[in-house]
């Protein structure tokens, strides 16, 4: 079993803590009058299915692209769940106390015996403090901060995540300033045996403006962001043992990265297009930690890594003119080089569509057909992938954000020869009879749910 039973054992000894505070502070808080509010927000996605000749389902994801089209393409059970806890010490006027813990748990599809955990948040947040104003927020600890996703592929754009702090929406008049620090760490092996394993710190500074009314719609919304970088180097790298070898220590490095993002939102559409650029160590998806902190060890290879960059676009359209039809569509252009840094020259291209059709409010049929097409000229590795899926849900209401739902899919991809033996493998990422083809089916019963 790859259960880690120490951080099982971690995760068990936060939660008495934190259910112990819980049932604890209200008992000291209640001399004070106190409003006291428990809750709990989660999300859970669980399936079986079977693929084509294979034993267990396949997925089918493009080599070289960050995700794949999620409809029917999910092979894994991934629940986040968690208490949550808001404290008003003076009632509605005063300030208000926020805390919430999710605890993650991963499972590939069929194998619940290699159950994995994480605490993917574990914060505590202050609202509606006089001297900041009532909409400022402050939090301390690990947060999903203002991060953003395009659906159809569950591909998350902009996730700068880590433990740290920040403070949220202050009010400038003509839009809203946040600014968070997060500090993230890497580490890789630094040998074949994996005897010798290097780590390193990477410290995050994210600055954003938001909440520009630049548009057409009565909610038009421009953000701005601007993200510092750096890897202090001090880390050096250590054995199985725990002892440590300078030598191999990674040197000081650091990145940035520009976005802008631009939101449009009317009764029946909602439209978000936006650019992104980094240069060093952002370049690894814009992501809170870089591997390269830890294999740059020189000077001059920090100074190269700097020359290494992203560029990214993506454009997410929902379109609902009427409760009994929708349609979602989005589409990607990524394109990385790694300057004198390294070899890296890839590029991707992903396009993909999404129809609903609500035959009543609890029940609907859909469609979503996936392209992506991935260049890197560094292996020489290009191809295709398409991936075409329909579906049946039960819901309780209409909308396509309505959940929970029931749904059975049937899913069929083709991808080019190029990608034989790379596109089709299981929920552990091992390889399935449809990895020996170009082209596999997918059939399955899923639910997901959020609240």
């Amino acid at each position: 079993m790859k259960i880690s039973y120490n951080r099982i054992i971690n995760r068990i000894i936060w939660a008495i803590g934190i259910v112990g505070i819980m049932a604890v502070a209200p008992f000291f808080a209640s001399f004070a009058h106190a409003d006291h509010e428990f809750g709990t927000t989660g999300y859970l996605r669980f399936g079986a299915g079977l693929s084509g000749p294979t034993e267990e389902r396949a997925c089918y994801k493009a080599p070289n692209a960050n995700w794949k089209y999620r409809l029917g393409n999910e092979c894994d059970t991934w629940t986040e769940i968690g208490p949550n806890y808001t404290y008003r010490p003076h009632g509605e006027d005063g300030p208000v106390f926020y805390g919430r813990w999710w605890l993650a748990v991963f499972a590939p599809e069929g194998r619940q015996n290699e159950l994995d955990f994480d605490t993917t948040e574990l914060f505590i947040e202050t609202s509606n403090i006089q001297f900041l104003g009532k909409s400022t927020k402050f939090w301390v600890g690990r947060k999903y901060y203002q991060r953003f996703q395009t659906h159809l592929n569950d591909f998350w754009w902009l996730m700068m995540l880590g433990d740290g702090f920040g403070i949220e929406e202050i009010d400038v008049s003509f839009g809203k300033i946040l600014y968070a620090y997060t500090r993230n760490s890497a580490s890789v092996d630094l040998n074949e045996a994996g005897t010798l394993r290097g780590e390193a710190f990477q410290n995050n500074h994210d600055l954003r403006l938001y909440g520009l009314p630049v548009g057409f719609s009565a909610k038009p919304n421009l953000s701005l962001q601007v993200a510092f970088s750096h890897s202090a180097g001090n880390d050096g790298a250590f054995t199985e043992s725990g002892a440590v070898s300078v030598a191999n220590a990674a040197t000081s490095t650091y990145g940035f990265s520009f976005a802008a993002w631009h939101e449009e939102s009317f009764d029946f559409l909602f439209n978000r297009l936006s650019i992104q650029y980094g240069r060093g160590i952002t370049r690894n998806n814009f992501d809170g930690n870089n591997p390269d902190t830890v294999l740059t060890t020189t000077s001059d290879a920090a100074d190269d890594l700097l020359s290494a960059y992203i560029v990214r676009v993506t454009e997410d359209l929902i379109l609902m003119p009427d409760k009994r039809w929708a349609v979602m569509l989005n589409a990607i252009f990524q394109k990385e080089d790694g300057g004198d840094y390294d070899d890296r020259d890839r590029t991707w291209y992903s396009l993909g569509i999404r129809p609903y059709w609500f035959l009543d409010k609890n029940f609907r049929l859909l469609a979503e057909y996936g392209f992506d097409r991935t260049d890197d000229k560094s292996s020489d590795l290009k191809g295709n992938l398409h991936k075409l899926t329909l579906a049946g849900e039960v819901a309780a209401d209409y909308g396509v954000w309505n959940r929970p739902v029931i749904r059975a899919f049937f899913t069929f991809a083709a991808w080019s020869d190029s990608f034989r033996g790379q596109v089709g493998s299981s929920g552990t990422n091992n390889p399935t009879e449809c990895n020996t083809r170009t082209d596999c089916f997918s059939a399955g019963v899923q639910i997901e749910y959020w609240w």
